[in-house]
């Protein structure tokens, strides 16, 4: 059953069908999800990322490896890292603050135990500090506020600032780390931008551009602010870029980043129709916040202790965020929660009226989750056999590794437990 489905059929057997009642079921049911998602069942939520790594490569503000730190930024899907291991090694994933505290001495004897350390979540780190921007695509959400917490040059404080949008993408300040970006709900998406990556002057490119019926241009005639433009190289390679600013005569921002190919490297990308030595800003974007979003993702990072000297592959294994579980067409991703949810949901919608004490209050949460779940935090009735069903599932098969392994040097594709001792 998805969400409303649930709530209505909940209210209908409690006889509470008002607007609210149904709104506040519907948020139980959603907190209930959240609990269940992180608490158990994780065969259900385990997923793995692959990525090469490559020291020797080019850094660009948008790259998820950054080569200085030797910092790794993972997809922000992972809610939590369990494992890490290159192809032939497996690493041990520790916090910094759990090393210090459980083995101090092991890092004065060897100077460098681990090799990996988990780090906390991020939106978004550069390799070094950048001059960051935000820009909008709808004029209407100029003056809206945006809150950015920016890590400090120490390395260690975090500076909150507060951003008013413009329409000529204004300076979010320098830093290389972002650790959050919030706003209210505008009329289009916001973009957080990493300037400057490229700073040119005119050569041989020129441009073709489609003016609108009411064009907005700069002195020279020759931008229009929002609109595609295309670029045409001496050696006829063509790439579009959009116009998101004019700074003033001499200066434009585009976006997004324009990936040359190396056979135009040496010609400029931008149009003769600009007066002589104009400068252009390229925009690396990393993290774009919807017009409903009002926050950003944060991504979990993790920090190879050893810098890999040589191209390597890495594999991540992690227990991905909570699905989403807020529209009312959206159903639990894991088969048989729906029963474990209907009787929480009803346990919740009874204490809603200071009736969790009745028996049929009760009945429905031994029903659903036992009799030792709220108090001790052990999972019975039919949570208990929705884990119990995946604990066989698990101890009839082996370990889970996904393709390259995880867990010992090389991977040991032995057995997980047997059924008799399933742990």
């Amino acid at each position: 059953m998805n969400l409303s489905t649930l709530a209505y059929t909940i209210g209908q057997r409690i006889g509470l069908v008002q607007d609210n009642d149904i709104k506040a079921c519907k948020a139980f049911l959603q907190v209930r999800y959240d609990q269940l998602w992180r608490s158990f069942l994780w065969r259900d939520s385990l997923i793995e990322y692959v990525t090469p790594i490559d020291p020797s490569a080019t850094y660009l503000p948008t790259s998820n490896y950054l080569p200085t730190k030797g910092h790794l930024i993972l997809p922000a899907i992972f809610g939590q890292v369990i494992a890490c291991r290159t192809n032939a090694n497996s690493m041990n994933v520790q916090r910094p603050m759990l090393y210090y505290r459980m083995s101090q001495d092991e890092f004065t004897r060897t100077g460098s135990p681990l090799e990996l350390f988990l780090l906390s979540a991020a939106v978004w780190e550069f390799d070094v500090a950048k001059d960051l921007t935000l820009s909008i695509v709808n004029a209407a959400d100029v003056n809206q506020p945006v809150t950015l917490d920016l890590g400090a040059a120490d390395g260690v404080s975090v500076n909150r600032s507060q951003v008013a949008l413009t329409a000529a993408s204004p300076s979010a300040g320098n830093s290389d780390l972002v650790t959050s970006i919030t706003k209210p709900a505008t009329q289009g998406a916001v973009s957080f931008n990493a300037t400057p990556l490229l700073t040119t002057t005119i050569l041989d490119f020129t441009c073709d551009i489609a003016l609108p019926s009411n064009p907005i241009f700069d002195n020279a005639n020759a931008l229009i602010v929002n609109q595609n433009v295309l670029f045409v190289g001496s050696n006829g390679s063509r790439f579009t870029m959009t116009v998101i600013a004019i700074l003033d005569d001499n200066t434009a921002i585009l976006l997004p980043l324009a990936k040359f190919p190396a056979t135009i490297l040496g010609d400029s990308p931008w149009g003769t129709t600009m007066p002589s030595g104009a400068k252009v800003y390229l925009l690396s974007t990393p993290v774009t916040l919807q017009s409903a979003d009002l926050s950003a993702p944060k991504c979990q990072r993790i920090r190879f202790v050893s810098i890999p000297n040589v191209a390597t592959t890495v594999r991540v294994l992690g227990k991905r965020i909570t699905p989403p579980f807020s529209a009312d067409s959206d159903s639990p991703v894991i088969n048989g929660m729906d029963g474990v949810l209907f009787g929480l949901g009803y346990y919740d919608m009874c204490a809603r009226k200071n009736a969790q004490g009745t028996p049929e209050a009760q009945a429905a949460l031994l029903e659903a989750v036992g009799p030792n779940f709220l108090t001790k935090g052990v999972a019975g009735g039919f949570l208990g056999k929705l884990i119990e069903e995946e604990v066989i599932q698990a101890a009839s098969n082996t370990r889970i590794i996904p393709e390259g392994g995880f867990g010992d040097t090389g991977g040991n594709f032995g057995s997980w437990a047997t059924k008799a001792s399933p742990y």
